[in-house]
């Protein structure tokens, strides 16, 4: 076969264009018996954008200050070895790129804090675990501090450690690992958050250390919250909180119920505690309240798609429970039998149109959460409604027509929770209507030209408890 040289030269051109154009990514290792801020311990420098670091032998830590603005990320991960702190390793960037420290394996202590700084995250997954080697009684703890700073644990644990979030900009997460003695090194609290936000998930669980006596505060207290400071449990968390000098259902109740604890968005009151939290183990543990048995969960997006369940819609033997927030707008069952959903936290938005075209009754109990609609509610044919607990229905518009509507085969029965800036509509229901507890806040706020409460060619019965506002002419 002729060898063709032009055919080649093209080839080999190709060849070392398709070469430049790869992006080579730089290693760099840690030494053995170095110290980590010091560039000359590692075998290609420090860290850097696209010269990502490697830990996996023992070594110390003391400041490490990044002090760069090149476009990227910095990344390091700890997959091994021992690294010790001195008094307070103090990981931070002065610069504008952001840094990414994963530790999946290894250990790393520290004689009294850690501090994660400026355009830090800090991860700790895997088998990775940190803690304090003095026994400390003082102000010793890891936390956030500064724009951009944040910790997250997907994994591995913490131990005798308390952790504090003061990273107004960053968001803090505990998905999954685990806290030992939580609030060992410090007398403030275990979990203290001040005007930051931490959000808990997952399969994250926690002891508490006995010392930690009481449910709030900065002083021996299990979770202090300042500011404007937000904890914000996920309703799928698995994982468990355990505090062994707790009896009872008062204290984790006091704790979990203060101003910005919060479940999916929605603030933890005595009213809803349940919805959300059971206590067990005679007041020690506390964990997410279960859902139904066997049922399926909503987890997010549009109420009526049968993907955003855990299992498939709301059906005969499977219990929908909406904890999430979302949309709703018409939601349409086909269900021969009597078919159960129950929303207990989450916020729902959208112009709500909840019906059943079988034979079945669909039983929506809203114990819990919000349902915001842009104007018409309906309750329709073959759908109990019932309102309690802490629930509470508002439309985010008050002009026009807004009301909420009872109709056709549809019931409403308020035995708890609140409407507020809602007009009542029942028309043609054929279905029993109730108000026996709970209250209207300026019932018909929504309705201009209309009626706080119109019946027409219904039955609505008052009894038990229900107070209500009005914001015009009670009935019409």
């Amino acid at each position: 076969m002729k060898f063709n040289r032009s055919a080649f030269k093209h080839l080999l051109v190709l060849s070392f264009a398709m070469i430049g154009s790869v992006q080579l990514h730089a290693q760099t290792s840690f030494n053995s018996g170095g110290n980590i801020a010091t560039a000359a311990d590692w075998t290609n420098g420090l860290p850097n954008v696209g010269n990502d670091g490697t830990i996996a032998v023992d070594g110390t830590l003391s400041d490490y200050y990044f002090g760069n603005s090149t476009p990227g990320t910095i990344v390091v991960s700890h997959t091994a070895g021992t690294i010790t702190g001195g008094d307070q390793p103090h990981l931070y960037n002065s610069g504008s790129t952001p840094c990414k420290w994963t530790q999946s394996g290894g250990t790393l202590s520290a004689l009294n804090f850690i501090l994660i700084n400026q355009n830090v995250t800090y991860e700790l997954t895997g088998t990775g675990r940190i803690y304090f080697t003095l026994a400390t009684t003082g102000g010793s703890r890891l936390y956030t501090w500064g724009t951009g700073s944040s910790f997250v644990q997907s994994g591995g644990t913490t131990e005798g450690i308390s952790l504090a979030f003061q990273n107004p900009t960053g968001t803090n997460t505990l998905s999954g690992g685990e806290g030992l003695n939580v609030g060992g090194s410090w007398t403030a609290a275990a979990y203290y958050v001040d005007s930051s936000t931490l959000n808990i998930s997952g399969s994250y669980s926690a002891t508490i250390h006995s010392r930690m006596v009481n449910p709030t505060g900065d002083s021996l207290g299990v979770l202090c919250i300042l500011g404007t400071g937000v904890v914000n449990f996920d309703p799928t968390w698995t994982g468990s909180l355990t505090q062994s000098a707790f009896a009872g259902t008062t204290k984790w109740q006091t704790a979990l119920t203060q101003t910005g604890v919060k479940v999916n968005g929605t603030q933890v009151t005595a009213g809803n505690f349940g919805n959300f939290f059971e206590i067990t183990e005679s007041g020690t543990v506390v964990k997410a309240a279960p859902p139904p048995i066997g049922g399926t969960n909503f987890v997010s997006g549009d109420v009526a798609t049968a993907g955003n369940w855990t299992n498939d819609l709301p059906a005969p033997g499977n219990d929908g429970a909406i904890a999430a927030s979302g949309t709703l707008d018409t939601f349409a069952l086909n269900v021969a039998e009597a078919t159960v959903v129950t929303q207990y936290a989450g916020t729902l938005t959208g112009t709500p149109n909840i019906q059943n075209t079988g034979a079945g009754t669909v039983l929506w109990t809203q114990s819990g959460g919000i349902v915001s609609a842009i104007e018409f509610m309906v309750i329709n044919s073959n759908v109990a409604y019932e309102l309690t607990g802490s629930g509470l229905i508002h439309f985010a518009s008050t002009v026009g027509g807004s009301r909420l509507q009872v109709v056709n085969a549809g019931s409403w029965l308020q035995s708890g929770g609140t409407t507020d800036g809602v007009a009542l509509a029942f028309e043609d229901a054929t279905g029993p209507i109730t108000l026996s507890g709970g209250e209207g806040l300026n019932v018909g706020a929504s309705w201009a030209g209309g009626a706080a409460i119109r019946v027409y060619n219904s039955t609505v019965n008052v009894t038990g408890n229900y107070r209500a506002t009005r914001g015009r002419s009670i009935f019409r």
